[in-house]
């Protein structure tokens, strides 16, 4: 097909470049990512999806914004196609604020820029050294976000609406196994927030808050100094991880827990809560990162507090 389109624009006097992976295996989107860029000329490199739609702006308004932050992978926002498809992911990713893409980069929903509207400096993309081709199943989007970061990379969006982001189940992003996705981000989260605190608690007594103390390191875990939890059925009892019967967590109730938190609930939960902290303690809350729970629809959220 493609070579077919590559006669027709010859024949228009437009230039095609079409290649192809000739090695024994499929190497996934970022290999076809890392070629398109290497066939590129410009200055500035533009992402998009073979069928989405590009509105006729999109590359004006995101070129003037890349070029005063060099430095940034710039996003845009977006409608979904079929309309009714990924809601409360679509009303998500359109509604962060220029902080909160740094904010929330641990949420199942994965990078805060969505893949499909990312625009940036080509220095942008030489810094990271290109996408994982480790092939099918590997995030390579998410990889390369964190990596972005990781070198000092910077985030930010035009919040128009530039881009038709089409919806279907046979997308590569859902050949994409969760616990893969929760493994990229359960590393990033120690290395990056749970080595600067010496001792934390977990939010959620519950299934969630449980599963991501079983998913830590031995020595993150030892740092655990509590749940917490508004179940009156839970507070005042302790939890005995499995291989560790030794061990008998304390499950206190949140008026007695002493931050920083990791906080395993649903975001509108956590936004219910926080609003409480602030109500009944005057706690000020500094959000620093968000956190990934086991099921998509769940945010938890990690936040260090302090009281004044």
């Amino acid at each position: 097909m493609l070579q077919d389109w590559k006669h027709e624009f010859s024949t228009a006097g437009i230039r095609f470049t079409a290649s192809r992976n000739n090695s024994l295996r499929p190497r996934g989107a970022g290999y076809a990512k890392n070629r398109s860029v290497e066939q590129s000329t410009g200055h500035f490199l533009c992402f998009q999806d073979v069928d989405d739609i590009m509105l006729p702006d999109r590359i004006l308004h995101q070129y003037e914004t890349a070029k005063k932050n060099t430095n940034a992978i710039v996003g845009c926002g977006f409608h979904r196609l079929p309309a009714d498809s990924t809601v409360r992911f679509t009303r998500w990713a359109n509604s962060l604020d220029d902080q909160q893409l740094y904010h929330q980069q641990y949420t199942s929903y994965g990078p805060t820029v969505v893949m499909p509207t990312w625009f940036c400096e080509r220095g942008v993309f030489d810094r990271v050294g290109g996408f994982s081709e480790e092939g099918k199943g590997t995030p390579e989007d998410l990889i390369f976000f964190y990596s972005h970061l990781d070198k000092g990379g910077e985030l930010c969006k035009v919040p128009e609406c530039l881009l038709i982001y089409r919806y279907h189940q046979n997308a590569t992003t859902f050949s994409i196994h969760e616990t893969t996705i929760w493994s990229v981000r359960l590393v990033r989260l120690q290395e990056h927030v749970l080595s600067t605190w010496p001792k934390f608690s977990i939010w959620n007594a519950g299934k969630q808050g449980r599963r991501l103390y079983r998913s830590l390191h031995p020595k993150f875990q030892d740092r655990v100094m509590a749940f917490c939890d508004v179940d009156v059925n839970k507070v005042g009892k302790t939890y005995s991880p499995p291989h560790q019967s030794q061990r008998a967590i304390p499950i206190l109730h949140f008026r007695q827990v002493t931050p920083p938190l990791v906080i395993c609930v649903k975001l509108v939960s956590c936004l219910v809560l926080m609003s409480l902290l602030n109500k009944l303690f005057s706690i000020h809350i500094f959000y620093k990162y968000n956190y990934i729970s086991l099921i998509p629809s769940q945010f938890p959220s990690v936040l260090h507090m302090r009281t004044i």
